[in-house]
């Protein structure tokens, strides 16, 4: 077993590039489970890199949350902040959305494209979209005493770039995965 470890060890620098697809409906309960296999596909391809796959982890949750939640279920951030203070909370909303006809059949398309210094994500919804270049998107961003919002901050604390595409339901999440003597985000 060890033996064959180490032939997967010296084979992976081998690899050109490498691409996996996958796709989710709108159940938030798939979320935990997509993320660890992706982090496990990440520590897969970069053995020798040494960074820690949990800030990456983060980052993709929050984008796959955001894609069903804010996309997909075409749920904004004041009908959120409303959900979150009535009973049943953010969970009933998401749920009598999942029921909606006009919801219920969209996907969230995920594709990882393995290089050999970087790892690139690429989240799809099939929503309309969001206005990520407003002066509006910006200052809720800021807000650190809202109750929620902050996912688009860890996508950005924790990737080396996030871009969204003009409409605003794709995001590429890009993480560079060089070896460093000193990885700050290890752990």
């Amino acid at each position: 077993v060890l033996a064959e470890e180490e032939d997967h060890r010296l084979t992976m620098p081998c690899l050109v590039e490498r691409r996996t697809v996958l796709e989710i409906g709108n159940d938030t309960h798939v979320l935990a489970p997509v993320v660890s296999y992706l982090g496990r596909e990440l520590r897969m391809h970069y053995p020798a890199c040494g960074a820690s796959t949990t800030e990456a982890k983060l980052a993709l949750y929050e984008a796959l949350a955001n894609a069903i939640e804010h996309g997909n279920l075409e749920i904004d951030y004041d009908a959120k902040t409303r959900a979150m203070e009535e009973p049943g909370g953010i969970a009933a909303l998401v749920s009598s959305r999942r029921e909606d006809p006009r919801f219920a059949a969209r996907r969230v398309r995920i594709e990882a494209e393995y290089a050999p210094t970087r790892v690139t994500w690429t989240v799809r919804d099939q929503g309309r979209g969001f206005a990520h270049r407003t002066e509006a998107e910006a200052r809720r961003l800021g807000d650190t005493s809202a109750l929620h919002g902050r996912g688009i901050l860890l996508m950005k604390h924790y990737m080396d770039d996030v871009v969204w595409n003009e409409r605003g339901n794709e995001v590429k999440l890009v993480r560079d995965m060089r070896p460093r003597p000193c990885d700050a985000r290890a752990g």
